[in-house]
Protein backbone atom coordinates (compact mmCIF):
# COMPACT_ATOMS: atom_id res chain seq x y z
CA UNK A 1 0.00 0.00 0.00
CA UNK A 2 2.69 2.50 0.72
CA UNK A 3 4.10 1.87 -2.73
CA UNK A 4 0.94 3.00 -4.16
CA UNK A 5 0.52 5.44 -1.86
CA UNK A 6 4.38 6.79 -2.96
CA UNK A 7 3.34 6.73 -6.73
CA UNK A 8 0.32 9.02 -5.89
CA UNK A 9 2.50 11.59 -4.57
CA UNK A 10 5.05 11.65 -7.21
CA UNK A 11 2.30 12.10 -9.69
CA UNK A 12 0.73 14.76 -7.48
CA UNK A 13 3.99 16.52 -7.20
CA UNK A 14 5.54 16.00 -10.78
CA UNK A 15 3.51 18.16 -12.97
CA UNK A 16 3.87 21.91 -11.89
CA UNK A 17 5.55 23.46 -8.73
CA UNK A 18 3.35 23.79 -5.82
CA UNK A 19 2.92 26.43 -2.94
CA UNK A 20 1.11 24.31 -0.64
CA UNK A 21 -0.46 20.59 -0.44
CA UNK A 22 -2.88 19.47 2.28
CA UNK A 23 -3.51 15.91 3.54
CA UNK A 24 -6.81 16.59 2.45
CA UNK A 25 -5.47 16.83 -1.43
CA UNK A 26 -3.26 13.63 -1.05
CA UNK A 27 -6.05 11.72 0.84
CA UNK A 28 -8.75 12.45 -2.58
CA UNK A 29 -5.78 11.63 -5.15
CA UNK A 30 -5.07 8.46 -3.18
CA UNK A 31 -8.39 7.38 -2.07
CA UNK A 32 -8.32 7.16 1.29
CA UNK A 33 -9.75 8.89 4.34
CA UNK A 34 -7.71 10.83 6.99
CA UNK A 35 -7.85 8.46 9.51
CA UNK A 36 -5.96 6.38 7.14
CA UNK A 37 -3.54 8.38 6.02
CA UNK A 38 -3.10 9.38 10.06
CA UNK A 39 -2.82 5.58 10.41
CA UNK A 40 0.61 5.67 8.09
CA UNK A 41 2.01 9.05 8.50
CA UNK A 42 2.34 11.00 11.41
CA UNK A 43 1.88 14.57 8.98
CA UNK A 44 2.81 15.42 5.54
CA UNK A 45 6.37 15.95 6.71
CA UNK A 46 6.55 12.14 7.12
CA UNK A 47 4.89 11.57 3.67
CA UNK A 48 7.53 13.15 1.85
CA UNK A 49 10.31 11.91 4.23
CA UNK A 50 8.66 8.37 3.67
CA UNK A 51 8.48 9.33 -0.25
CA UNK A 52 12.04 9.73 -0.30
CA UNK A 53 13.54 7.80 1.83
CA UNK A 54 11.91 5.07 -0.77
CA UNK A 55 13.08 6.60 -3.59
CA UNK A 56 16.92 6.42 -2.47
CA UNK A 57 16.35 2.55 -1.41
CA UNK A 58 15.09 1.84 -4.52
CA UNK A 59 18.31 3.92 -6.36
CA UNK A 60 20.66 2.49 -4.38
CA UNK A 61 19.76 -1.38 -5.18
CA UNK A 62 18.98 -0.25 -8.58
CA UNK A 63 22.83 0.99 -8.72
CA UNK A 64 24.17 -1.86 -6.68
CA UNK A 65 26.77 -3.23 -8.73
CA UNK A 66 27.97 0.29 -9.64
CA UNK A 67 30.54 2.34 -8.30
CA UNK A 68 30.32 5.03 -6.12
CA UNK A 69 30.67 7.64 -8.99
CA UNK A 70 28.39 5.97 -11.42
CA UNK A 71 25.36 5.63 -8.63
CA UNK A 72 25.92 9.39 -7.90
CA UNK A 73 25.67 10.46 -11.45
CA UNK A 74 22.55 8.50 -11.62
CA UNK A 75 20.94 9.60 -8.53
CA UNK A 76 21.76 13.32 -9.81
CA UNK A 77 19.87 12.59 -13.19
CA UNK A 78 17.40 11.15 -11.93
CA UNK A 79 16.62 14.59 -9.58
CA UNK A 80 17.04 16.46 -12.56
CA UNK A 81 14.54 14.53 -15.04
CA UNK A 82 12.11 14.84 -12.11
CA UNK A 83 13.22 18.36 -10.92
CA UNK A 84 9.36 19.38 -10.60
CA UNK A 85 8.48 16.41 -7.62
CA UNK A 86 11.81 16.65 -6.00
CA UNK A 87 11.76 20.30 -6.27
CA UNK A 88 7.96 20.24 -4.82
CA UNK A 89 9.03 17.47 -2.30
CA UNK A 90 12.12 20.36 -0.85
CA UNK A 91 10.11 23.29 -0.73
CA UNK A 92 6.65 21.74 0.63
CA UNK A 93 9.02 19.97 3.55
CA UNK A 94 10.25 23.19 4.51
CA UNK A 95 6.95 24.84 4.49
CA UNK A 96 5.65 22.16 6.69
CA UNK A 97 8.66 23.06 9.27
CA UNK A 98 9.41 19.68 9.61
CA UNK A 99 13.31 20.40 10.50
CA UNK A 100 13.82 16.91 11.33
CA UNK A 101 13.65 15.31 7.67
CA UNK A 102 16.72 16.71 6.66
CA UNK A 103 18.33 14.96 9.45
CA UNK A 104 16.72 11.90 8.67
CA UNK A 105 17.21 12.00 4.88
CA UNK A 106 21.14 12.48 5.88
CA UNK A 107 20.92 9.01 7.46
CA UNK A 108 19.09 7.46 5.03
CA UNK A 109 21.86 8.65 2.59
CA UNK A 110 24.65 7.85 4.96
CA UNK A 111 23.24 4.51 5.67
CA UNK A 112 22.46 3.96 1.85
CA UNK A 113 26.38 4.55 1.36
CA UNK A 114 27.07 2.62 4.13
CA UNK A 115 25.94 -0.34 3.00
CA UNK A 116 27.10 -0.03 -0.54
CA UNK A 117 30.66 0.78 0.61
CA UNK A 118 30.62 -1.59 2.87
CA UNK A 119 33.39 -3.69 1.36
CA UNK A 120 35.47 -0.57 0.77
CA UNK A 121 38.56 0.45 3.50
CA UNK A 122 36.10 3.96 4.38
CA UNK A 123 35.32 4.57 7.74
CA UNK A 124 32.11 5.93 8.72
CA UNK A 125 32.98 8.89 9.12
CA UNK A 126 34.39 9.10 5.51
CA UNK A 127 31.21 7.92 4.65
CA UNK A 128 29.66 10.22 6.70
CA UNK A 129 31.39 12.72 5.10
CA UNK A 130 30.46 12.07 1.12
CA UNK A 131 27.39 11.38 2.64
CA UNK A 132 26.39 15.27 3.77
CA UNK A 133 28.56 16.62 1.15
CA UNK A 134 26.21 15.11 -1.73
CA UNK A 135 22.61 16.01 0.74
CA UNK A 136 24.25 19.28 1.04
CA UNK A 137 25.05 20.09 -2.77
CA UNK A 138 21.59 18.31 -3.71
CA UNK A 139 19.65 19.91 -1.20
CA UNK A 140 20.82 23.67 -2.70
CA UNK A 141 20.51 22.41 -5.90
CA UNK A 142 16.69 21.93 -5.02
CA UNK A 143 16.53 25.27 -3.28
CA UNK A 144 17.28 26.90 -6.74
CA UNK A 145 14.80 24.85 -8.50
CA UNK A 146 17.31 22.70 -10.09
CA UNK A 147 18.87 25.36 -12.15
CA UNK A 148 22.34 24.09 -12.40
CA UNK A 149 23.01 21.35 -14.86
CA UNK A 150 23.30 17.76 -13.81
CA UNK A 151 26.57 17.81 -14.86
CA UNK A 152 27.79 21.15 -12.96
CA UNK A 153 26.09 19.53 -9.32
CA UNK A 154 28.40 16.28 -10.10
CA UNK A 155 31.34 17.99 -10.69
CA UNK A 156 31.43 19.88 -7.61
CA UNK A 157 30.34 16.68 -6.38
CA UNK A 158 32.82 13.80 -7.40
CA UNK A 159 35.72 15.72 -6.02
CA UNK A 160 34.95 13.84 -2.62
CA UNK A 161 34.21 10.38 -3.88
CA UNK A 162 36.62 7.43 -4.22
CA UNK A 163 38.13 6.68 -7.62
CA UNK A 164 36.39 3.39 -7.64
Amino acid sequence: MQMRLHNVLRKELAHKLLNNYSVTKFCKAAGIGRGSFYNLYAGLGDLYFNSIEQDLKLHFREYRASNLKQLVYAFLREIGNNRVYYTNLYHLSKKDEDKHICEKIRQTLFKEMQNHLIESNFSNKHIRSMSYVIFSHVSNWLAHKCSQHVNDIYNEIVIVLPEN
